[in-house]
């Protein structure tokens, strides 16, 4: 049976109908239904249509309701770095929803189509573009607080973030910026890490106010031990994660923040992070864990964190062809994330005009694979030519949700 696309026009139409039809006004409850139940672009559409709708559509409780059924259908969110304008870049973001689970017995693969959410034209650095997170739906991209900024894909709003007066210009070209989710208010919050954590304090801003607050326990004492390299950090119900050395380019600990406490601490790291593009080794959630990845040629590593207090990992080593595709140069396709299930991502590095990007997502438990090939991929036209050498970089999120946020 072939499913008919909602429209928001057939919905309005729908909606009057009723009301007109009976002595009272339809329901709130029954309004919020409907709601939540269309494309989140079609619910933004309809603030448009009476004073009550725009407050529903707007009020912390629909919101919040959307996002739990967003989390329930996670999606694969693709952000695409197109030269332009010398050095700078802008993104094009596209979504998808997740294929279906597979069985051994079940067709390994399949073809799906994305869609286009929106265009950053705001003249991105690709280093800015290397940093970019993806945290319960919205997105920040850049390292430092001189050029941070977050955006949500759903609803098109981007933000930069304004300073802290009590940073020099050096200062700020030398802090790393990390986005964090508090699972419990619903609060979307900013730490500012100072490269050398021994000499400043970290500080942390939430999502709509515009003052900075100090980090306690982050002060400037011989018990605060320095941390010269950040690596991109990951948000894990409700506690930040970021990787930091005195070593170049290896990462020895872990930093954890909690966001609602706004509390710092330190992990001891399993094994020496050695940091590349190619996502290597990095930080991931796995299953709901922090977990460490490490891809070598005798396969994959997996250590997870069992028990915080007492930096307890559990290991694992998990073997397949895949894995060749990552660590064999030249390297053609990159290790992106994974699943809410516990896939592992893969997809290529770059994208051709004459093909179909394919994704392969692997169960390291089932040992099933399925490549997904994924088209729709237009609108580039205007920043720049349409070829291999534009398309700079693409990163992609596997466990990114539709959000209607504003901030």
């Amino acid at each position: 049976m072939e499913t008919k696309q909602v429209d928001d026009k057939e919905v309005v139409r729908v909606i009057t109908t009723v009301q007109n039809n009976s002595s009272e006004l339809l329901p709130l409850d029954l309004t919020i239904e409907i709601l939540k139940r269309l494309p989140p672009k079609k619910i933004l559409a309809l603030r448009c249509v009476s004073k009550q709708w725009c407050s529903i559509i707007n009020s912390r409780p629909f919101t919040n309701t959307f996002m739990s059924m967003s989390m329930s259908r996670p999606r694969l969110l693709f952000a695409f770095n197109i030269a332009h304008d010398g050095d700078k870049t802008s993104v094009v973001f596209y979504s998808s929803p997740h294929p279906p689970q597979v069985s051994k017995d079940s067709p390994s693969s399949s073809l799906m189509v994305a869609k286009k959410e929106m265009v950053l034209t705001k003249g991105i650095y690709l280093y800015s573009f290397n940093r970019i997170t993806n945290v319960h739906g919205l997105v920040s991209y850049g390292s430092t607080l001189h050029e941070f900024f977050i955006c949500n894909p759903t609803t098109g709003q981007v933000v930069k973030f304004p300073k802290d007066q009590t940073f020099t210009p050096e200062e700020e070209l030398h802090s790393h910026m990390y986005l964090a989710y508090d699972t419990t208010d619903g609060l979307y919050k900013v730490l500012l890490a100072p490269w050398d954590d021994s000499t400043r304090q970290h500080q942390v801003l939430t999502l709509g106010e515009r003052k900075w607050r100090c980090v306690e326990g982050s002060c400037n004492t011989t018990s605060c031990q320095p941390n010269l390299i950040k690596q991109r950090g990951i948000c894990i119900n409700g506690v930040l994660y970021y990787g930091a050395s005195t070593e170049e380019w290896e990462v020895s600990m872990i930093v954890s923040f909690d966001v609602r406490s706004e509390q710092l601490s330190y992990i001891q790291a399993p094994i020496t992070i050695h940091l590349d593009s190619y996502n290597k080794d990095s930080l991931q959630n796995y299953l709901g864990k922090l977990a460490v990845f490490s891809f070598t040629k005798e396969g994959l590593h997996i250590w997870v964190l069992e028990n915080v207090k007492k930096h307890e990992w559990s290991f694992k080593t998990y073997v397949s062809h895949l894995f060749g595709k990552i660590t064999t140069k030249p390297v053609t396709m990159r290790f992106v994330g994974t699943t809410n299930d516990g896939e592992i991502v893969i997809a290529p590095i770059m994208l051709s005009k004459d093909e179909a990007f394919v994704v392969i997502f692997y169960n390291l438990e089932k040992e099933t694979k399925t490549s997904v090939g994924f088209v729709g991929f237009e609108g580039f036209e205007g920043l720049a030519s349409y070829d291999r050498l534009t398309i700079r970089r693409i990163l992609i999120s596997p466990q990114h949700v539709e959000n209607l946020i504003s901030f």
